[in-house]
């Protein structure tokens, strides 16, 4: 009889169990599928930082590559190149003008052929401005520039009707000393000017020059 009594107390007890650790094992299972789907929000970066894909912006803070880098660089100098250029070929233009518009009637033999010296180093330094940067130009931009800088001192020595020329031939000196620096520095990193004609806009330049 006892037998029998333990028999029916232990299915009872079998079947609650049972029933226990299915739900342990259904709790269990939905907790890792919780876990898994928060996992799969995350995307990881290099550095093993998280960043979320709702975190607009957090992908473009991420560091560059050597190649965007270098890109972004080359870019940049080259538009300061084409800017600085057609600054250049302006002020050496504006000084032109202005010692055309001298007449010859107010200067000394001497000074006269100053004046015609100063213009032929400015007409061959825009020449070489508007070509494509190599080696050689650099060279000759810079001896031309020290010719224009020393006729320029000369000029400088005269009498106050040529003030206002060498004022603006140092300004352009100057600047194409500064051009020639960033050229320079270009070249060595085999940064290139593009051409830059005179009658051309200098955004056109840059635009064809980026893209």
């Amino acid at each position: 009889m006892m037998q029998d009594f333990f028999k029916r107390l232990y299915r009872p007890v079998q079947i609650f169990a049972v029933s226990v650790l299915v739900l342990q094992s259904c709790n269990n299972n939905s907790g890792e599928q919780t876990a898994k789907n928060a996992d799969d929000s995350i995307t990881y970066t290099d550095n093993n930082n998280h960043l979320k894909p709702e975190d607009v912006g957090s992908f473009n803070n991420l560091p560059k590559s050597n190649e965007e880098t270098e890109k972004a660089e080359r870019q940049k100098m080259i538009l300061m190149q084409i800017d600085s250029t057609y600054t250049a070929i302006a002020l050496l233009d504006d000084a032109k003008n202005e010692m055309t518009a001298t007449s010859p009637a107010e200067l000394t033999v001497a000074e006269r052929n100053k004046k015609s010296k100063a213009i032929f180093n400015i007409n061959i330094l825009q020449n070489e401005l508007t070509r494509a940067l190599d080696a050689s130009i650099l060279a000759n931009l810079r001896l031309k520039t020290d010719e224009l800088a020393g006729i320029t001192a000369e000029l400088a020595k005269n009498v106050g009707h040529l003030q206002t020329v060498t004022e603006k031939l140092n300004k352009a000196t100057l600047c194409i000393g500064r051009l020639t620096n960033l050229l320079a520095l270009g070249l060595s990193k085999g940064f290139i000017k593009p051409l830059t004609p005179r009658g051309a806009s200098a955004d056109a330049i840059k635009a064809a020059a980026t893209n």
